[in-house]
């Protein structure tokens, strides 16, 4: 959000230049480097030496000129989906700020939200996306579980445009993207999933096994760094709980994760498949 700039050409200038900056380095303040906190303000504009820089509270008197303010966050919430400005003349300061305002608190009104599910899910959800408005996907599993009271795990596959191409990756041959349902309580849900070979489709509906599908989930980056498999911590870091992994779901790696569990799980991939009294045989262990 921009406020005026006497001269358009100028203007377009620094918005190019700025949007750079931000693709580039816009996770740290340009004059000191330290990283931006989440749902902080930011602000955009010249240094005293003529350069664009982006900066936080921290160095924000330090600007020569401000020309935009905005906010960091380190998540992603539906109600921030990004358009095209079209407002050619820019926004006042006000403007500017009482936006920026309304953002903040929206934000820490999701993240408040989202912290009691995370601790209710047994889920560390930090990084997550949040969905807050309505989506196909949701009314679905909002019905799903009412017309399901006993249960609290879902597999379903993906709706058209759920999960992001960027969120996903691509799928490994012979495998789809599974997605997996926890809910919490009436109308708080947490979705997680992973890649399933196509010959173990469909996922047997029932509760216990899709609860294992969501443990597995849930813990395969808590796996992957006390094992060292060769992921590095960064890797690790982006493998974030309600996101797609592009590690193939096949019975070698299940195996390999939950030998020392002591989780009968690994017993239904030996042969990649479903074998029969699987559900009843979990629902007795789980």
């Amino acid at each position: 959000m921009t406020a005026p700039m006497s001269n358009r050409q100028q203007r377009r200038h620094f918005e190019r230049q700025f949007r750079k900056l931000i693709k580039t380095k816009g996770d740290n303040c340009s004059l000191c480097g330290i990283e931006f906190q989440h749902n902080s303000c930011t602000f955009g504009g010249y240094d005293q030496h003529g350069e664009i820089a982006l900066v936080g509270e921290c160095c924000a008197a330090r600007l020569h000129e401000i020309h935009t303010a905005g906010f960091y966050s380190h998540r992603n919430y539906d109600f921030l989906a990004g358009g095209k400005n079209t407002n050619e003349n820019g926004y006042s300061v006000e403007q500017v700020v009482d936006a920026i305002s309304t953002f903040r608190q929206a934000i820490a009104a999701a993240d408040k939200d989202t912290k009691e599910i995370s601790r209710r899910g047994g889920v560390n959800m930090s990084h997550a996306p949040v969905r807050v408005l309505d989506h196909p996907w949701k009314t679905d599993d909002r019905n799903w579980f009412e017309q399901h009271p006993e249960r609290s795990h879902r597999a379903r596959l993906p709706f058209a445009g759920e999960v992001k191409p960027e969120e996903m990756g691509s799928p490994p041959e012979g495998h789809q993207p599974l997605m997996l349902i926890r809910q919490v309580e009436p109308d708080r849900r947490i979705r997680a999933g992973f890649f399933i070979p196509n010959q173990m489709l469909p996922v047997p509906d029932a509760e216990a096994v899709v609860h294992a599908l969501f443990e597995i989930d849930r813990t395969r980056a808590d796996t992957a760094r006390r094992r060292g498999n060769r992921r590095t911590d960064q890797e690790i870091h982006n493998q974030r709980p309600g996101s797609l992994d592009a590690t193939p779901c096949t019975r070698s790696n299940l195996m390999e994760r939950w030998h020392d569990r002591n989780c009968t799980w690994h017993r239904t991939c030996l042969c990649a498949s479903w074998p029969r009294g699987v559900p009843g045989e979990l629902a007795g262990r789980a």
